[in-house]
């Protein structure tokens, strides 16, 4: 399995919205996993800089669906 940055797509029809996040891929590229709320933070601002570049990278990969939440405070 592998971590890299792609591009999610909210899976609610209605927002059409995108974010940029760390996403866990299988051996055969499906999608595992993914974060919700990627944020860049680092105690050293060159790091930071090979992040942003990292993320540039999804740009040229296909966009993958969101993996939807689970309540489970509330699952019976």
């Amino acid at each position: 399995m592998v971590w890299e940055y792609r591009i999610i797509k909210a899976s609610d029809e209605d927002k059409k919205s995108y974010s940029l996040q760390e996403a866990l891929l299988d051996e055969d590229g499906c999608l595992v996993a993914h974060t919700i709320d990627f944020v860049i933070e680092s105690n050293d601002v060159n790091k930071m800089e090979d992040i942003l570049n990292d993320m540039k990278e999804a740009f040229d990969k296909p966009i993958l669906p969101e993996i939807p939440s689970v309540d489970y405070d509330n699952s019976d």
